[in-house]
């Protein structure tokens, strides 16, 4: 059932280093330790990259607290990293404007902060309304230091919000350090610690191992790397820019889709994954040339992706490694080949989608790494960030990362029941969130089903009043929060 949508609003819904995982080593021990990062690393985003979990708690404050930051210091202990500042590097013979982790190291009392909320915001009223992005002022739940652009930001940044009958977790870390998978990493340490699991054989010295990413191969041009840009000399690359600054007004929606989204299974030639990209490239791009006054045969949508590289080198990097190997994939289509609901444009689409994927192998990744390495200065090189190319569709996905399975401990609430990120500010830009453990009816609660996956979309207001009534689309979503 598809919920009555709401009026437009303009918004809704990334040298080998020696295992810090020392015993009895203490993080005032790490303050003269520098962790180098990798050319990947360096290419992301200057930024971090906050997530917020919902979690229902009747627990005081003061004891959710006092559980979260002992759990941190653990935390920092398994995985000190996170516990420094990203900066340039001092070290001598590196790369110019490389960066590293190094001091200032912080304690789990500095990296944590709280507010209490209680008064202005109910658990279960936001549960009803299906925890829409924003609802609470952003300044209220984001640590002070998030957002501010200086020489030297802390790796990790967060803070307990707290909410009458719930606890709202805001947590970043800087995307020059860790991508999904090692962000992932880091709240399955944080959450085993709090419900008293000591026991974290999961985390090996592979986690930490920069060294397969250090060495690049092939010709390394930046011209075949279009979506990376290079400043003008002089010029360093700009931290955490609004992204409002360079894109057209959007508007945000939560949709949840039906059907799996378990990633390539091997026993097609398609992953479901892609086929949910897929519908979303063919419907979104029938809603924007609706009211385009070009021909379709002079239309051709540009598609990119955020893909793991992980499995990608030979031989592959360790599936839990902790550091950035994301890539990115793209392709270009006709807009007659996708518009929805043309037979066969789902089917042309995400075989388009998924050989965009496969060339982003072994090879390619060696030569984004020469590419970094080529460059005179590494800080002027970054993610492109310009208007985004007409009709042009943007993805990256947490669905692989299960943090709804993340057991969190009684004190802060248990499972975690919701993941949410800050609005989109991208025209064009989706976010598949995590598969959901059940679905929900209107009311919040679970009918016991296994979930569909939320995705997180940025479109202007008239293209998404088009997309919210094509039939196709509607078959496999419900609406749910702007």
């Amino acid at each position: 059932m598809m919920e009555p949508p709401q009026a437009p609003t303009h918004h809704a819904l990334l040298p080998t280093l020696r295992s810090p995982t020392v015993p009895g080593c203490k993080l005032s021990d790490a303050n003269n330790v520098v962790f180098p990062i990798s050319p990947i690393d360096m290419l992301m985003p200057r930024m971090h990259v906050p997530k917020l979990l919902y979690f229902p708690s009747t627990a005081e404050p003061a004891a959710i607290t006092s559980n979260l930051r002992a759990a941190l210091a653990l935390t920092l202990k398994s995985i000190p990293i996170i516990a420094g500042s990203v900066a340039p590097s001092k070290q001598e013979g590196v790369q110019k404007g490389s960066l590293s982790v190094q001091r200032p190291y912080f304690e789990a009392e500095d990296i944590l902060s709280s507010n209490d909320l209680r008064n202005e915001y109910d658990y279960e009223q936001l549960r009803a309304a299906h925890f829409p992005s924003d609802e609470i002022a952003w300044d209220a739940i984001a640590p002070k230091q998030f957002g501010k652009a200086a020489d030297s930001a802390p790796v990790m940044l967060a803070q307990a919000n707290f909410l009458r009958g719930g606890l709202l977790l805001f947590f970043a870390v800087h995307h020059c350090v860790l991508d999904e998978v090692g962000l992932f990493n880091v709240m399955k340490v944080w959450s085993s610690s709090c419900r008293g699991d000591v026991d974290l054989h999961f985390v090996t010295p592979q986690w930490f191992d920069r060294s397969p990413l250090l060495q690049g191969a092939g010709t390394g041009r930046l011209e075949d790397h279009p979506e990376y840009a290079l400043a003008p000399e002089a010029e360093t690359v700009r931290a955490a820019e609004d992204p409002s600054v360079y894109f057209p007004s959007s508007e945000n929606m939560v949709a949840t889709m039906s059907g799996p989204n378990n990633g390539d299974d091997g026993s097609a030639w398609i992953s479901t994954n892609d086929a949910l990209i897929a519908l979303f490239w063919c419907c979104i791009t029938s809603a924007r040339v609706a009211e385009s006054t070009k021909a379709t045969s002079e239309i051709f949508p540009l598609f990119a992706m955020a893909v793991n590289g992980r499995s990608k080198l030979h031989p592959p990097v360790a599936p839990d490694y902790c550091g950035n190997v994301v890539l990115i994939a793209k392709t270009l289509s006709k807009a007659d080949d996708l518009l929805s609901p043309q037979p066969g444009c789902l089917a042309k689409a995400a075989s388009l989608v998924r050989k965009a994927v496969n060339v982003v192998d072994d090879a390619y990744v060696r030569d984004v790494i020469q590419m970094v390495r080529n460059v005179d200065d590494v800080s002027r090189l970054a993610p492109r960030r310009r208007p985004s190319i007409e009709y042009s569709l943007g993805c990256s996905t947490w669905a692989r990362q299960p943090y709804y399975s993340l057991d969190w401990g009684r004190t802060v609430g248990g499972a975690c029941e919701r993941i949410r990120k800050r609005r989109l500010h991208t025209d064009g830009l989706f976010l598949i969130f995590p598969r959901l453990p059940s679905t929900e009816g209107l009311d919040g609660k679970s009918d016991g089903r296994k979930g569909g996956v939320e995705v997180q979309l940025g479109l202007q207001s008239s293209h998404l009043q088009i997309l919210m009534k094509n039939p196709v689309f509607m078959e496999f979503a419900q609406w749910r929060c702007s």
